[in-house]
């Protein structure tokens, strides 16, 4: 797999995943689930995707740029960074989605779910970043 094809399958899971569970927030704050907490649902959402989508969003844009389209780079991958940064992307976004879902399911306050949730994702939001960081400044 090529360089430019890794970092558009990262970037594949981030805006599909975020995505996901944005527009399920979206919904849900359209249909009044949060009632007078669907600020603090959001306040909790965005910081928790947005600085790793960013700077995907950005690695791309600035590939795409510089590449003069989507044409993949000859360059291989190192193939256990892919898979590292892949891996804890993909578990790391399931975690958000359960903070959401789980509450639904198991009829616990959903601002306390997410509250608490910070003990966990915080640290390993920091893990992510930090495979995601090594792939991209390796690659």
């Amino acid at each position: 797999m090529s360089l430019n094809h890794a970092k558009w399958w990262i970037g594949g899971v981030w805006i599909l995943g975020a995505g996901a569970i944005g527009l399920l927030l979206a919904l849900q704050s359209m249909m009044n689930r949060y009632g007078q907490g669907a600020d603090e649902v959001w306040a909790w959402f965005l910081p928790t995707v947005m600085p790793t989508l960013s700077l995907i969003v950005a690695v791309l844009a600035s590939d795409f740029r510089a590449a003069g389209g989507p044409g993949g780079s000859p360059q291989p991958v190192v193939g256990p960074m892919l898979w590292l940064a892949l891996g804890l992307s993909v578990i790391y976004l399931l975690l958000v989605a359960l903070a959401i879902l789980l509450p639904i399911l198991r009829q616990v306050p959903l601002l306390e779910n997410l509250h608490r949730s910070n003990l966990w994702l915080g640290p390993f939001q920091g893990l992510t970043l930090a495979a995601l960081g090594a792939f991209f400044r390796r690659n």
